[in-house]
C-alpha cells in the first residue's frame, strides 16, 4: 500500500513541474562586421560556391550573432542548437522563460517545435505543441 501511495504522490509531483518545450527563437538581424568567408568556410565549400557563381558574402552565410545566442540561452533551460540559414537558435524553455526571451529587443519571433510523441492520423498535418499565452 505504501508503494502505491508513494507512486501516486510521485506522479502528481511530476505532473506539477513546469512544462518544457523546444522553441526556435528567430533573430531580427545578423552581425555583419568582421565576417570573412575565406576564414569561416572550408576551402572545398568556397570552391563549390565559386563553381556555381554564388555570393560568399550572402547574408544567409553569416553566422548567427553570438551575443544574441548567449542572451537567449542565459534565459532558457537548455541550448539545443542554431541555424545560420534560419538566423535562429533552438532552446528548451518553459512558459515564463519563453516570455522573457520574446521580450528581448533582438528577437523577431518564437515558434514552438513539437516535442510530444503522437500517432500520425491520415489527413493530419498539424504539429502538437503546448501553446504559451502569446501562441493562443
Amino acid at each position: 500500500m505504501k508503494k502505491v501511495v508513494f507512486l501516486l504522490c510521485a506522479m502528481f509531483a511530476i505532473a506539477q513541474l513546469p512544462a518544457q518545450e523546444c522553441y526556435w527563437v528567430f533573430f531580427t538581424d545578423k552581425q555583419k562586421d568582421g565576417f570573412n568567408p575565406y576564414e569561416y568556410f572550408d576551402a572545398k565549400a568556397i570552391e563549390r560556391y565559386q563553381l556555381v557563381g554564388a555570393d560568399l558574402y550572402d547574408e544567409t552565410n553569416y553566422p548567427v550573432t553570438p551575443a544574441y545566442v548567449q542572451g537567449v540561452t542565459a534565459l532558457a533551460t537548455e541550448y539545443v542548437g542554431e541555424s545560420r540559414w534560419f538566423n535562429a537558435t533552438a532552446v528548451m524553455a518553459d512558459g515564463e522563460q519563453i516570455e522573457a526571451i520574446r521580450a528581448l529587443p533582438y528577437v523577431a519571433d518564437v515558434q514552438c517545435i513539437s516535442t510530444q510523441a503522437f500517432l500520425a492520423e491520415e489527413g493530419t498535418d498539424e504539429l502538437q505543441c503546448t501553446p504559451t499565452p502569446r501562441d493562443t
